[in-house]
């Protein structure tokens, strides 16, 4: 009986929805339709009836599973037999016929490759045209030849790093990793090593947690890959040509690290070549970290990068985060390996950077914008996947900041287990403190190497990289984006400690739904409702407006003739003082700081972007924009500012949106040209540009 990806991870996401799922759902989670998902079902069902397992039901608008015998199901999963019947896709096809390619010892035939596989030689010559071609895309090659077989060519550690990417493809459920493993302890196997694949593991992460002990400990991703990149150093002759100074780092301790993981390799047996050290010191040194208590503080380049990158996000959100000094500790041991891996021209593969983007792209463009303006003498041409892992930093810190989440007088506890770092704990915080506003819990931050169960009893709720099934019923496994099904269980929980029953606008809504509606979870619906009635009694605090949304063409100025700076301020801040806006002492702050600070602001070559020193000059969300005919001139600064912004904002987030909007208008390069030359002929054709570029980008 064949299985394949898709029948095995819908078997998985059954299991963590407590074993039942709405048929809708199953169908989003996999992207099949109603009868592809029906024919899943049918061939996991024929699998699990062989091994006289229960079937998977379909009654309705569900599909359930029975939870009690998920261990029997898994035992079996996870036995040899898998290798016997799963079903390979073609994208699972191609990362294999480069794995096995890549640690043989000599060329590989079609044959073999077909045995492997369990494919035909037609299937298999449209596999490798395809690979052929992605290889390319990398820079590196598939060299094939009709007497000895295919084998691979290119840069060393690009290739490393390539197969390394390929066994992530595996790792998508852990039914299909159970099937790659295997073919590595085959391998193993075949070279004749003695150590199974999975002692030399247990080996290897003994060495590394006694390192840690005393030094810093990786992430269990990190440590994961650590020995990915160890088993390639066993299984692949070639060797990358890489110099590690030794007056540079010889001393450091990710050196002798390397050198004792080697020295007990061959002393467990395996043929280690010398020159693999330097590969492995830049595999530990670019790699990623929970903790550090040994050196990262004395590699003052870093410390510079990272003070100044932390005060350029602040100046473009107008903010001043809280305890500074300890996010950039925390920032640190992700720049540091940062560092590496772009010395190194190491990719960092970020699964949840479009994810991130998507849902955080506020604080991504902040992010980016602040690295630009950062000293790029170390990290020029960041990657996306980068970008996304700082943007969690500073999401998750100023969150914390604005909505006192880590408050230490709240008696309700939540112990974050999380086994990726700082960033991950940082992306589930912000998200737990968004799902249970306006509760307030004190976080707690534990790997999942230092969990162990019995803590849970200490705490309100535990979430993260916890076991899936417990007899805690407040021990939530989370992933680092939660899902509908996630939240849905945390929201189940909070119940307890809401006051929904006190609240009369809530017993009233919910008697207007329940009359005019279906409803599927009562209580679920109940701790949703009174979220939302809580965001909005809350004002727009909880609402972060566009530009768009508060821009009206009365908050535009076009400044036909010569003034200086103050007559500017007192022209721009006349109707914000007004109206109530801005206090009275709001204009003579921003002269005050224009005096001492010079053109502290310039967010664009020639736009200056003025706020208060402190939001308590502010009342209220306010913004005038005014482009001069005559460009004013700063001491200090070598350009001339066509553009002056006034941006006033009452708290330490409403304004994040409306950022993010400026941002987009002044990286267009025809409305920048425009104020520049001073070509708008009024402010209403001004405001119908700047909105026309807006909604085409929000």
């Amino acid at each position: 009986m064949e299985l394949n990806r898709q029948g095995l991870a819908l078997t998985e996401y059954l299991y963590e929805n407590d074993g039942q799922l709405r048929i809708s759902q199953a169908c989003k989670f996999s992207g099949l339709s109603r009868r592809s998902l029906l024919y899943q079902i049918n061939k996991m069902n024929d699998f699990l009836r062989e091994h006289g397992l229960s079937e998977i039901t379909v009654a309705g608008q569900y599909i359930a599973l029975p939870m009690e015998e998920q261990k029997e199901v898994e035992a079996i999963l996870f036995s040899g037999e898998i290798r016997n019947s799963y079903f390979l896709s073609a994208e699972e096809r191609l990362s294999l016929i480069t794995i096995v390619i890549a640690v043989s010892h000599v060329p590989i035939t079609t044959d073999s490759l077909c045995q492997m596989l369990d494919v035909s030689k037609n299937t298999l010559v449209t596999d490798i045209a395809a690979l052929k071609k992605r290889l390319t895309e990398v820079g590196l090659f598939l060299m094939s030849s009709n007497k000895t077989g295919y084998e691979l060519s290119g840069d060393e550690t690009t290739l490393r790093f390539y197969v390394i990417e390929c066994f992530r493809v595996f790792c998508e459920n852990k039914y299909s990793e159970y099937y790659v493993l295997s073919i590595y302890q085959e391998l193993f196997h075949n070279r004749g090593y003695a150590e199974t694949y999975q002692s030399l593991y247990q080996r290897i992460m003994h060495i590394m947690d006694s390192f840690a002990d005393n030094n810093s400990r990786y992430t269990r991703e990190a440590l994961e890959e650590i020995y990915l990149h160890i088993t390639l150093i066993l299984l692949r002759k070639k060797v990358p040509d890489i110099t590690i100074h030794q007056e540079e780092e010889q001393t450091k301790q990710e050196y002798q690290l390397a050198g004792i993981i080697m020295e007990n390799m061959r002393k467990m047996g395996f043929s280690v070549q010398e020159k693999n050290k330097n590969y492995l010191t830049e595999i530990l040194l670019s790699s990623r970290r929970q903790n550090d208590r040994s050196h990262i503080f004395v590699e003052q380049n870093l410390v510079e990068f990272t003070e100044q990158l932390v005060e350029n996000f602040e100046k473009l959100a107008m903010i001043r985060l809280d305890s500074k000094k300890e996010l950039i500790k925390k920032l640190l041991l992700h720049v540091r390996p940062m560092y590496y891996r772009l010395k190194y021209g190491i990719r960092i593969h970020n699964v949840l950077n479009e994810e991130i983007q998507q849902k955080y792209s506020m604080f991504f463009h902040l992010t980016k914008r602040a690295l630009e303006l950062t000293d790029q003498r170390y990290f020029n041409e960041l990657s996306n996947d980068e970008v996304s892992y700082l943007c969690i930093y500073f999401a998750g810190w100023l969150n914390q900041s604005v909505s006192e989440i880590g408050r230490e007088d709240s008696p309700n506890k939540i112990l974050l287990v999380v086994s990726d770092g700082n960033s991950t704990s940082s992306l589930i915080q912000l998200q737990l403190a968004n799902l249970l506003k306006p509760l307030h819990f004190c976080y707690e931050v534990i790997s999942s190497q230092q969990f162990k169960l019995s803590m849970a009893e200490k705490y309100s709720l535990v979430v993260g990289d916890v076991p899936t099934v417990t007899t805690y019923v407040h021990v939530i496994p989370v992933s680092a984006i939660l899902t509908e099904s996630q939240r849905s269980r945390i929201l189940q929980w909070s119940i307890q400690f809401s006051d929904m029953n006190r609240d009369d606008d809530l017993t009233r809504l919910y008697d207007i739904i329940r009359i005019h509606c279906t409803i599927h979870d009562e209580e679920i619906l109940k701790v949703k409702l009174f979220n939302f009635l809580n965001d909005n009694r809350e004002g727009e605090t909880s609402r972060i407006p566009s530009l768009l949304q508060i821009m009206k063409t009365e908050d535009l100025f076009l400044f036909s003739e010569e003034m200086d700076i103050d007559q500017l301020l007192i022209t721009m801040t006349k109707e914000l003082v007004m109206q109530g806006i801005v206090k009275a002492l709001y204009p003579v702050n921003i002269l005050h700081l224009l005096h001492t600070m010079g053109a502290y602001g310039e967010i664009s070559k020639g736009v200056l972007l003025l706020h208060a020193e402190d939001v308590g000059y502010c009342n209220a969300l306010g913004i005038r924009i005014g482009n001069l005919r005559y460009p004013l001139r700063f001491p200090g600064n070598s350009h001339e500012i066509h553009t002056v912004i006034l941006l006033s904002t009452p708290d330490k987030l409403r304004h994040l949106r409306i950022l993010k909007n400026l941002s987009q208008l002044f990286r267009n390069r025809d409305f920048l040209d425009n104020l520049e030359k001073y070509n708008f002929s009024s402010e209403k054709e001004m405001h119908k540009y700047m909105a026309q570029i807006l909604s085409t980008e929000e």
